[in-house]
Formats: structure tokens, C-alpha cells, sequence
């Protein structure tokens, strides 16, 4: 199964991303920063805001997780606006 996103399909991504949005309960580290990374990704949030989160303390896991994730949609055939600086900013938090 390739993923929306890959395919160029945004509107279904984008659906895929706001249910993963909708189903943070918890308030832990992970979530603490994938919540923003979600909303950015969903035109929600801008990068200087996750900035921020990382600013204020997220655990270096989280960090590698979700440049993962930012890694992945750099390969995306739409181009996700800011998801350059964002994966740029990952990795200097995680240094």
C-alpha cells in the first residue's frame, strides 16, 4: 500500500493525518511534539511554532520520530511548504 501523500492524492492524506490528529489523548513527550507536527502538516501550524515546542523540551526519541516522518514527505510528489526547514530544524535539535 503506498501512501496518499506519495501518490500526490493531498485531500486524502490530509484526511489520514486529521484522524491520527483526532486520536492524541495522552499528554506525553511524543505527543507533545507529533501534535504540532500533525498540524503543520495539515497547514495548521507554522514551523516557527513547532520550534517552539522543541524549544521548550522534547525527549530525543521523539525528535528522530518525527524527522522520520518529515524525512518521508520530502519525497512527496506535492511539495509540503516548509518541510525542508522543518526536517533542518529536527536535525539541529537533535545534535
Amino acid at each position: 500500500m503506498r501512501l496518499p501523500w506519495l501518490q500526490g492524492d493531498l485531500m486524502r492524506a490530509k484526511q489520514q493525518w486529521k484522524k491520527g490528529l483526532d486520536l492524541f489523548l495522552d499528554e506525553g513527550d511524543w505527543e507533545k511534539l507529533t501534535r504540532p507536527f500533525y498540524r503543520f502538516v495539515l497547514g495548521e501550524q507554522t514551523v516557527e511554532e513547532m520550534r517552539a515546542v522543541i524549544e521548550s523540551g522534547v525527549s530525543t526519541v521523539a525528535l528522530e520520530n518525527i524527522l522520520d516522518c518529515a524525512t518521508i514527505l520530502t519525497r512527496c510528489s506535492t511539495r509540503l511548504e516548509g518541510i525542508d526547514e522543518a526536517v533542518t530544524m529536527l536535525k539541529a535539535a537533535i545534535k
